[in-house]
């Protein structure tokens, strides 16, 4: 499993004050994304039962019943029940499933591949910090690792692929990876993700999260060996 690596991920990628814990329980995580982002972030990892929830929401979160006072909201679960009850309780917009995705843990030595002709990647920390300096914090570049491929034709960033690693429990979440869109189709996702599986270290298993919807992107984790752990519900909406 691999919850506290997306509530990690999510807390360290925001912007320095930007984002607050409004609360957390044993049962779950609420961050708060203050100006200019304003969004609400609701995060229950375990087997949160629908039952459970509108007393919940009463005893931490009554300031601000159907996400009211934020411009966006999110509430992610492992239950779908409990999704179901937010999505038509808070009149949300959208409702999707999101892939908990592992893979085994590998020899060490272990060799994944190498990068398309006429790229090539490179470690590259400060990129997402001047590329999206609203939502990258100098926590999130210290924890975690950032590969950019660039277009040895003319020097352009062609994509990325973020990811932290948590030694304690011998983990890797590759929180993000992105090819920009007139690079896409070319094989560099794949070689984003190959050089991120060459950062494994014997022993440790790597964890991601994808949208179902993003099929051409399951269909490439599961080519590198990944396999769906568990499904999460996304639930979402704006407020006027």
């Amino acid at each position: 499993m691999c919850d506290d690596l997306i509530v990690a991920h999510f807390f360290k990628a925001s912007a320095n004050g930007s984002t607050k814990v409004l609360t957390e329980t044993a049962d779950a995580h609420v961050f708060v994304q203050n100006d200019p982002l304003n969004q609400l972030w609701m995060f229950f990892p375990g087997t949160f039962q629908p039952t459970e929830l509108d007393d919940w929401l009463s005893r931490h979160l009554s300031d601000h019943p159907a996400g009211k006072g934020f411009t966006y909201w999110s509430f992610t679960a492992y239950n779908k029940e409990t999704a179901l009850k937010i999505y038509k309780d808070w009149s949300a917009a959208t409702f999707d499933v999101l892939y908990e995705m592992s893979l085994p843990a590998a020899a060490s030595g272990s060799s994944h591949g190498s990068c398309p002709h006429a790229f090539n990647i490179r470690l590259d920390p400060t990129f997402l910090k001047s590329h999206d300096p609203d939502h990258i914090s100098e926590a999130f570049i210290k924890a975690e690792t950032t590969f950019t491929i660039v277009d040895e034709h003319n020097g352009h960033i062609a994509g990325f692929v973020t990811f932290l690693v948590d030694d304690d429990t011998k983990r890797i979440y590759i929180s993000s990876i992105e090819v920009f869109p007139s690079y896409r189709r070319r094989g560099l996702a794949k070689a984003l993700m190959k050089r991120a599986l060459e950062s494994q270290k014997e022993g440790y298993t790597i964890w991601l999260t994808v949208f179902a919807e993003n099929m051409g992107a399951v269909a490439m984790y599961f080519g590198l060996g990944f396999s769906i752990h568990r499904c999460l519900w996304v639930v979402g909406g704006a407020n006027p």
